[in-house]
């Protein structure tokens, strides 16, 4: 039922009852049309000892449904509870998983059938505690290969890749297996997003050694939530948020080495942040003054972690966490610009398309 947690257990035919090597955790929500392709690839890898924890978070169409007949099929484990967002349906099955190893699979993605053992040997072979793989972004009929590359990290190192341009190959949490060690007293911040942001540098500070291997196992299917239009935009905060908790995490733990990285990722996040925000407007004055709030912390992190700034650097930043009355303006009525006709024949010539009327 919506109010209770209901379990499905079974097991596989020939399958001895012992202590799971991996925990797979997939939550699962309104995913009617992509979850059989998700779970048709997990469960190829049932060559391992593997426990498939699948956590239908409150789905309104047939996702649980689905999820009980592999739960039938294939001996999986299944977890019905009301909706809690991405973070509580992985926490809930963290505290339930019984394995030595841990996964996530997004259920909206899907795997090779040697992602865990290979990921496993290499965490092995490494004496690893993180195993990482490359990855296909999957955009409709198009992918693009993001390489992991095959190097072995300190943890420091790995810290210190969050901040590189293409950092968030680190960052998410679906592309690797960890020791489940790493988990104990590490959990999601429910209610936000960015939840990866949140904890990856708790679990790689714990870990000694991260592994990493460039044979692409994991494809990731990017269905079309962009930032630029999200009606959530203030939600996004929740990046940068998570961002000035690690660089608290940096010092506490005597890595201020580490504080430049995050100050510059913080920087660079916010200047996108606030552009996308700008291009699409349609912000009520209440809003523009919790994002003024939210800028001002920026603002005072600088202040406090970096009081050696250059002037020129404390300009650029100045600049950038306050919002300007131009900002201002863009913020509360660019929406209503981009929908005129004026607007919307500038964009047609600017992208090279006469108007109407006017082809020869």
């Amino acid at each position: 039922s919506c109010n209770t947690c209901g379990k499905i257990v079974g097991q596989l035919e020939g399958k001895t009852q012992m202590k799971p090597l991996i925990s797979i955790i997939i939550p699962v929500y309104n995913v009617e049309n992509l979850l059989a392709r998700c779970l048709d690839s997990v469960v190829a890898n049932l060559t391992l000892q593997c426990e498939i924890l699948l956590v239908d978070d409150g789905s309104t169409d047939k996702s649980g449904e689905i999820c009980d007949e592999y739960a039938s099929r294939y001996g999986l484990t299944v977890f019905h509870k009301p909706n809690g967002g991405l973070s509580d349906a992985r926490n809930f099955a963290l505290d339930r998983m019984k394995g030595s190893y841990v996964a996530f699979v997004d259920s909206d993605d899907f795997v090779e059938k040697d992602i865990f053992a290979t990921l496993y040997k290499l965490s092995k072979s490494e004496n690893a505690e993180i195993a990482c793989c490359s990855f296909w972004e999957c955009n409709g009929t198009t992918k693009t290969k993001v390489s992991a590359g095959n190097a072995t990290q300190s943890n420091v190192q790995f810290l210190k890749s969050l901040a590189e341009k293409d950092g968030y190959k680190n960052v998410v949490m679906w592309n690797k297996l960890f020791d489940a060690r790493l988990f104990d007293g590490v959990r999601f911040p429910v209610g936000k997003i960015h939840e990866d942001q949140a904890v990856i540098h708790l679990l790689a500070y714990k870990a000694k050694k991260i592994a990493f291997t460039d044979k692409a196992m994991y494809y990731h299917t990017n269905r079309g939530d962009n930032i630029s239009t999200s009606s959530n935009f203030l939600r996004h905060f929740d990046d940068v948020q998570a961002l000035l908790e690690r660089a608290q995490f940096y010092r506490n733990n005597n890595l201020e080495e580490l504080l430049p990285t995050v100050e510059k990722q913080m920087f660079d996040l916010v200047g996108f942040y606030k552009k996308c925000a700008r291009h699409r407007g349609g912000y009520s004055k209440e809003e523009l003054e919790k994002i003024s709030r939210k800028l001002a912390i920026c603002k005072q992190f600088c202040v406090q972690f970096f009081p050696s700034m250059t002037k020129r650097q404390q300009h650029e930043r100045n600049k950038l966490y306050t919002l300007s009355p131009l900002d201002r303006w863009q913020l509360l009525h660019f929406d209503k610009i981009r929908k005129s006709v004026f607007f919307r024949a500038f964009a047609r010539i600017k992208n090279g398309k006469v108007p109407n009327g006017e082809n020869q």
